[in-house]
């Protein structure tokens, strides 16, 4: 059997606010594991002192029993980026299903009230069968 190889971007968070800290949303994926190879910040708004947004994964989706802290990335936003993307990448994070990442402000700024956070992944194909969370339906 032959698969199609392709690299493509999920929209992690639309209309992210980093006025303030905290999570601002997460991804799993479902039916196969994903390489996380980038992620980029789409600044919609004028930063005003520079936030931080961290990636962690949490090997338990929906737990924070053992999630990381910034462990997938940390993307630095500089002040007056606003319509600028900014990213990290060379990441090679692989997620398997049963696992997330989390977008997580760390630096607040107030400034920046609407970005798009958005992961650049490339599927890695494997048995549903090899992946100790995946349960096939009765």
């Amino acid at each position: 059997m032959a698969y199609t190889h392709t690299q493509y971007e999920v929209d992690l968070v639309a209309g992210a606010s980093f006025a303030s800290t905290g999570d601002k949303g997460e991804y799993a994926p479902g039916y196969i594991p994903h390489i996380i190879r980038a992620v980029a910040v789409v600044c919609k708004t004028n930063p005003a002192g520079g936030g931080v947004l961290k990636l962690d994964k949490r090997p338990t989706a929906g737990s924070d029993t053992n999630r990381g802290d910034g462990d997938v990335a940390v993307v630095n936003i500089p002040d007056g980026a606003q319509g600028d993307v900014i990213y990290v990448d060379g990441l090679n994070e692989e997620l398997k299903p049963g696992e997330e990442v989390v977008a997580q402000v760390t630096t607040a700024d107030a400034g920046l009230t609407d970005a798009d956070i958005k992961l650049y992944v490339e599927p890695r194909w494997e048995q549903p069968g090899n992946i100790a969370a995946m349960k096939e339906s009765s």
